[in-house]
């Protein structure tokens, strides 16, 4: 997996932080683009993201999760096949307490 991270400016109508897309490349190489909005919560962002890629990693089938209320996983109202999961939620709201303890 090749991830790939930049900044956006989203458009008024788009009520997305952040978002990361991962496709295949023709030569097969998985391709992660994690785009974040420039923001006070950066870190907490990224570590969100990058747990998004990691779920892509392990395979989790996040459409039929999102099928299953009590899951952890939730269809987005931003996009057709767009999913959050408490998971990364965690993971983002993890990195940004230890950055915040460590002084940084």
């Amino acid at each position: 997996m090749v991830v790939v991270l930049g900044w956006f400016q989203p458009q008024d109508s788009e009520p997305v932080r952040a978002r990361t897309v991962v496709s295949t490349t023709p030569g097969g190489t998985r391709v992660a683009v994690v785009e974040i909005k420039p923001a006070d919560d950066q870190v907490e962002l990224i570590a969100h993201e990058l747990e998004h890629v990691l779920e892509q990693l392990d395979e989790v089938d996040l459409p039929a999760l999102a099928a299953v209320p009590t899951s952890g996983v939730r269809r987005c109202d931003c996009g057709k096949e767009t999913f959050e999961t408490i998971r990364a939620v965690r993971a983002g709201r993890l990195a940004a307490a230890e950055v915040r303890r460590n002084g940084r």
